[in-house]
């Protein structure tokens, strides 16, 4: 099993269960020097990371399974949509390494559809995520 960052669909329990059977969350971490941005085209856009120094998010931890892995690749349109990256984490005071996707360079800012969203919002709750960050994330949007 392997450990696996999410801050979008993918925090969703039911969506995530349904992609991924072998997956199970772990917990919720942060993660320092990064906010969210949904990019894409307008009604078409999904989070992705992106650094900054004065910010920092929460993310659900999940572990999963190689066969949960190439079935994210093919979800998250790997290796074309986003890349793989591997980011240090703290589990319950001890360092561990986890799988992360992030956006590729290109997409620009733009509001996600509604159901997106919905199934955004609806993760944060299932894994305790504070959902400020969301809305933070999507009234930035709407300033384009």
């Amino acid at each position: 099993m392997k450990l696996y960052i999410a801050y979008g669909s993918n925090t969703n329990h039911k969506f995530m269960v349904s992609r991924c059977p072998d997956a199970e969350f772990i917990t919720k971490t942060t993660i320092k020097n990064y906010r969210l941005e949904f990019h894409g085209r307008e009604n078409n856009s999904y989070l992705t990371i992106i650094q900054d120094e004065n910010s920092e998010i929460e993310t659900a931890v999940w572990a999963i399974s190689e066969t949960d892995e190439s079935a994210l690749d093919n979800y998250e349109g790997f290796p074309t949509l986003y890349r793989k990256e591997m980011f240090e984490i703290t589990i319950n005071g001890m360092p561990k390494q986890a799988l992360v996707y992030i956006m590729n360079d290109g997409a620009k800012k733009a509001l996600p559809s509604e159901p997106y969203f919905n199934c955004v919002l609806d993760g944060y709750v299932d894994c305790g995520i504070d959902t400020e960050q969301l809305f933070n994330a999507m009234f930035d949007a709407k300033q384009l």
